[in-house]
């Protein structure tokens, strides 16, 4: 993921191509990357405490809170309605929380 975020943070100055982190604002914080780590904490998974890729060392390359420190999960009903549907057509396909 951290190697498809360097690729895709570029500015095109002809306008020919789009890139996903155009703005030099998002290119040394990867907050899709991000995203995935907080999912995978929401559903109990343990994340790594160190990364290789030269774009997680730097000081924008850490989860904004401190590891172990519990995050509540955000109320999102709707979501929840839909996961409950899918998990009935599809058994055991999605680990969602219950809390």
């Amino acid at each position: 993921m951290a190697d498809f975020h360097v690729q895709h943070s570029r500015e095109d100055s002809q306008g020919r191509e789009v890139y996903e982190f155009e703005e030099e604002d998002y290119w040394l914080f990867p907050y899709e990357i991000f995203a995935f780590l907080r999912l995978r904490e929401w559903i109990g998974l343990k994340n790594p405490q160190e990364f290789d890729h030269p774009l997680m060392q730097q000081p924008l390359g850490r989860l904004p809170c401190e590891p172990g420190v519990p995050l509540a999960r955000p109320d999102t009903p709707l979501l929840d309605q839909v996961v409950a549907k899918f998990n009935q057509q599809y058994p055991n396909s999605i680990p969602w929380p219950k809390d």
